[in-house]
């Protein structure tokens, strides 16, 4: 439909935004399991969005000023090659800002 979301309000808080949503402050978009429970207990009332043209970014970050151990490091890299797998699936879209090949530094 092209519609687009008039911001007016905006928090990484999912107690924060939730909590201006009970209030009436605000409505919001939010993933499911952060607000089932409420939902249950008809606290509050959802819409299913489907198909909808979101983007969020996401990122895996590490301490820059501090080496990393070896047992870090694995994970790390597992959770990138998992990020890979996922594009690759077409799971996750966009452009992945480091390639596979990379040898990251601690």
């Amino acid at each position: 439909m092209g519609r687009t979301l008039n911001l007016r309000v905006t928090t990484e808080s999912t107690r924060l935004r939730i909590s201006y949503i009970r209030s009436g402050v605000t409505y919001g978009v939010l993933p499911w399991p952060s607000f089932d429970a409420l939902w249950r207990r008809g606290e509050l009332t959802a819409q299913r969005l489907v198909n909808p043209d979101l983007v969020r970014n996401i990122f895996l970050a590490w301490p820059r000023n501090q080496p990393l151990n070896a047992a870090t490091r694995v994970v790390r890299q597992e959770m990138m090659e998992i990020c890979h797998e996922l594009f690759e699936a077409g799971i996750i879209k966009g452009d992945l800002a480091i390639e596979r090949a990379d040898n990251q530094k601690s």
